[in-house]
């Protein structure tokens, strides 16, 4: 079995309410974040890591969020097409 986890990190344009601002601002000294989470943490996760710029910790806007997850489905599947044959 393989991890894959898809990280969200917003562009500030996309940092609309107070608090998605605040939170980000708290651990932005870390380095590029979604306001919960640091790139340079989420990079040491086990497994396949994508992160994901434009999307926040929630995977907004929905329409990045469907076609990244369509691709990597789609990648997989022809992964383990490969794998069987």
């Amino acid at each position: 079995m393989q991890l894959i986890s898809l990280v969200g990190f917003p562009l500030q344009k996309h940092r609309t309410t107070g608090l998605s601002r605040f939170c980000h601002r708290i651990i932005a000294r870390l380095g590029p974040n979604d306001g919960t989470v640091a790139l340079a943490d989420a990079i040491r996760w086990p497994g396949v890591i994508y992160p994901v710029w434009g999307a926040d910790h929630y995977f907004q806007p929905p329409e990045r969020a469907m076609a990244l997850i369509k691709s990597i489905l789609f990648f997989l599947g022809e992964t383990t097409g490969q794998l069987d044959s």
